[in-house]
């Protein structure tokens, strides 16, 4: 083998050296963006069943509020005839 043939090979030796570090470099980058992906898609999900959980009680408390308004205005309408009633 001559001389250039040597530093060929130890050349194409020391690419495939580099290259390989560079694969497992963007493989180590690669499954670290994967569980971070992970982790955000799981927190997300939590933060959207929360929200969810949080809209329907305000809902319900609106409606029960709702209810109550509605009962009132009864009741004051009630009071507002008697009163008409005894005023004659």
């Amino acid at each position: 083998m001559t001389e250039l043939e040597q530093q060929l090979l130890a050349a194409l030796e020391q690419m495939q050296t580099e290259q390989k570090a560079q694969q497992d470099a963007l493989r180590q980058m690669f499954e670290s963006t994967k569980q971070d992906n992970q982790a955000l898609r799981e927190s997300l999900k939590t933060f959207v069943e929360q929200r969810n959980t949080a809209e329907q009680q305000r809902n319900e408390r609106l409606q029960a509020l709702i209810q109550h308004v509605n009962n009132l205005t009864e009741q004051v309408q009630s009071l507002e005839q008697q009163v008409k009633r005894l005023k004659k």
